[in-house]
């Protein structure tokens, strides 16, 4: 009987063993999976300020968006500019989502100049600590398309 009651104990103290090296270990992975999606998450966050800051993003979609509003003509030449400038955020090929791009840009379409217009709203002006530009894209024709103004050519619009 003791030889049993010593074996009942020796397997519930393995099992209970196991059981706090497999927790243990679950502790550690989780940690480092934690660790590894924060500090990639840092990045993404440091990426998109620089991006913003630079005025990088701003550019890219500012000149996306008149090729693909007055150029590619997105829906058709009847369809309103408004419509096919939403039709072009959705189909824009950045790393961000259409969303998380309307909570941080403001992209303004001017049908009479045939420009596309982006500025920082007030969360991307402070992810890029209030030193992103605007950006304007002019569509100039069809043998043209769309080029971005100069800081200069901004400045002499003003």
């Amino acid at each position: 009987m003791k030889n049993l009651s010593f074996s009942a104990h020796s397997s519930l103290a393995f099992i209970f063993r196991a059981c706090l090296f497999f927790f243990a270990v679950f502790l550690i992975v989780a940690t480092v999976a934690s660790s590894d999606a924060q500090a990639k998450q840092l990045d993404l966050v440091k990426q998109g300020s620089y991006a913003i800051s630079s005025s990088l993003l701003q550019s890219i979609l500012a000149k996306e968006m008149c090729s693909c509003v007055f150029v590619s003509v997105v829906g058709g030449p009847g369809t309103p500019v408004q419509t096919r400038a939403d039709k072009c955020l959705q189909r824009s090929q950045l790393p961000l989502s259409p969303s998380l791009i309307s909570k941080l840009l403001n992209e303004q379409v001017d049908e009479r100049t045939s420009s596309i217009s982006v500025t920082p709203k007030l969360l991307g002006a402070v992810l890029g600590l209030f030193q992103g530009r605007s950006a304007l894209a002019v569509y100039e024709g069809e043998k043209r398309g769309c080029r971005l103004l100069t800081d200069a050519e901004l400045r002499g619009r003003r």
